[in-house]
Order: structure tokens, then C-alpha cells, then sequence
């Protein structure tokens, strides 16, 4: 079903083979999935051509995403020390 809502499935080699992805899905940008659309009926699924599929490895060399909130309070405050896991292990 993922296709009627225009997600594409990548068809090229490599980790990310047979995923879908959608312009408008994108992590830490949840105002935009609004424009994510049903398309009508026998326009979902595409014939797939790999030379023109995005890279997204590429792309997230040159344009890397900011850190996500949580993460960074996570890196403020240092790694968990050994103590701290042992401790949340035995509680």
C-alpha cells in the first residue's frame, strides 16, 4: 500500500535495497508529511529505474542532518559510566 501513497522502492545495489522511501518522509521534519497524498487508483506503482534513485549515503555527506534533541542531551551529559549500567542492570 505503500505505493498509492507515492513511497518508491529503491532498486539499486546495496544495504538499502528493496526499501521505500518518500520525498516527504523525512527524519526530524514532520511538518512536511502533510503533502504526502493518496494517488489515485493505478498510479502508485512506477517502472523502476535505479540510475535515477537517490543516494542517500551521498546526499548525507554533504548535507548532514543537525543533531535530534535528545541525542544531543544524551552527548552533553557524557557517556553512562560502567557504574551507571551495572546499576540500571540489578534495578
Amino acid at each position: 500500500q505503500l505505493n498509492g501513497w507515492g513511497f518508491k522502492r529503491l532498486h539499486q545495489s546495496g544495504p538499502d535495497y528493496g526499501c521505500y522511501y518518500h520525498e516527504c518522509f523525512l527524519r526530524d521534519l514532520p511538518k512536511i508529511t502533510c503533502l504526502i497524498r493518496r494517488l489515485a487508483p493505478n498510479l502508485g506503482k512506477s517502472t523502476p529505474f535505479a540510475g535515477g534513485e537517490p543516494n542517500f549515503y551521498k546526499i548525507s555527506e554533504k548535507y548532514p542532518l543537525p543533531p535530534t534533541p535528545s541525542l544531543l542531551g544524551s552527548l552533553q551529559s557524557g557517556p553512562p559510566s560502567s557504574s551507571s549500567i551495572i546499576g540500571r542492570m540489578r534495578a
